[in-house]
């Protein structure tokens, strides 16, 4: 079995390869010089019977890489002499020659450098640029971006002066304003586009309803009351639409409007027959209120989280130790002492499940749950000190 793959610059690992639940070995797969230039790996003497196939391919080690494309070759493969010149077809080798699986692959070729010297890598994004030891001209980010979903932290409506905390929200002209917060304190960074998506419940309706910025977060959805509602500090979005039952309609909303740690918005329905949204404490787990942003941030974040921000290395995260992973009741966090200010346990919709400040001279955290407080899957340990952030990712099972 050959395995196209590249491994970057200096990233490596192995990739486990699984067909119909066959372990047919590991691959290991080294820096190809960047992540365009392709290599052949080889898994010799596969033995696979016909007929349909499911293939799995587990990366180990904490291995990033891209796969261009995977070829079973019948019969032992092409015959060949081992050394004897070929052309793997990629421009970017050189003194292409089969191997002993007779796999014909070259040596990644580049202009010659000085490792450490001085380049530019055409990136606008990227400082102090200089050739790596594949003379690779890379950079340091001075930027990212990414995306970040939050689910409302609480959302409640009044009707004159009766509070409704339900699973729908309720707006109507005159009648029925819903509110909701957000907590923005895991942002990182400054939002430069944000929407705000409800889902129609049991209601339908239609005409238009605006999206305003609350003047206060004095509130919950247990006590909020006409003495310490948010007023609007301006509307930062509108859509008139007809709402259908179980429909998601989104308000693009002014980006730089979205600041602070906390923010409130109102719902008002300013025109046209009333409407119901699902509430943060409906059932329907995708249909409640979200707050989609994204942003732009100047800091460095590390680690291994795979959502869509881009991750880099430069500071600790080697001397991070979460365990046990997978966890059921408790996690315990070693770190390095005077490096972290701050820790948080962050589910998958990017709801922080727990935060609290660490002494930076301890050098050990213990998080502990409720039996009932976090749902199966995928959750996010981060740790934020000056200038960066370390996210780890961590299993939970009942």
């Amino acid at each position: 079995m050959i395995l196209s793959a590249s491994g970057g610059a200096s990233t490596a690992g192995g990739v486990q390869v699984l067909l119909n639940n066959q372990n047919l070995g590991t691959i290991n797969v080294s820096p190809t010089g960047s992540w365009n230039t392709y290599q052949n790996f080889t898994i010799p003497n596969v033995t696979i019977s016909g007929g349909t196939k499911i293939m799995r391919l587990t990366v180990v080690d904490g291995a990033k890489l891209n796969i261009d494309k995977i070829t079973f070759v019948a019969n032992g493969g092409p015959s060949c002499t081992p050394g004897a010149s070929c052309d793997d077809g990629n421009a970017n080798t050189t003194n292409d020659v089969y191997d002993s699986n007779c796999v014909c692959a070259g040596t990644p070729s580049g202009p010659s450098c000085t490792p450490g010297a001085s380049c530019d890598d055409g990136n606008a994004n990227t400082a102090n640029d200089v050739y790596d030891s594949n003379c690779v001209c890379a950079g340091t980010p001075t930027s990212t971006s990414g995306t970040i979903t939050l689910d409302a932290i609480h959302d409640a409506y009044l009707q004159g002066s009766t509070r409704y905390n339900t699973s729908e929200l309720r707006v109507e002209n005159g009648n029925r304003v819903a509110y909701l917060k957000y907590d923005l304190s895991n942002v990182p960074g400054t939002v430069t586009s944000a929407q705000l998506k409800l889902k129609v419940g049991s209601d339908s309706g239609n005409g238009t309803i605006v999206i305003q910025k609350g003047n206060s977060n004095n509130w919950t959805e247990t006590n909020i009351s006409n003495s310490n509602k948010p007023g609007s500090a301006g509307q930062i979005g509108t859509k008139n639409s007809t709402y259908s039952g179980n429909q998601t309609y989104t308000w693009n909303l002014t980006a730089s409007a979205i600041t602070g740690n906390t923010i409130s918005f109102l719902v008002v329905h300013t025109s046209g027959n009333d409407v119901s949204f699902k509430s943060s404490e409906n059932s329907d787990a995708a249909g409640r209120p979200k707050l989609v942003l994204n942003y732009t941030s100047s800091k460095a974040i590390v680690g291994n989280d795979p959502s869509p921000i881009r991750l880099f290395q430069t500071a600790t995260i080697e001397k991070v130790n979460i365990f046990p992973n997978p966890f059921n009741n408790s996690l315990q966090v070693n770190l390095q002492a005077g490096v972290f200010s701050r820790i948080e346990l962050v589910d998958l919709h990017g709801r922080i499940i727990q935060s609290r400040n660490i002494d930076k001279d301890i050098g050990q955290v213990t998080l502990s749950f409720a039996k009932d407080q976090l749902s199966s899957g995928l959750h996010f340990v981060r740790l934020f000190g000056e200038n960066q952030i370390v996210t780890k990712k961590v299993i939970h099972t009942k």
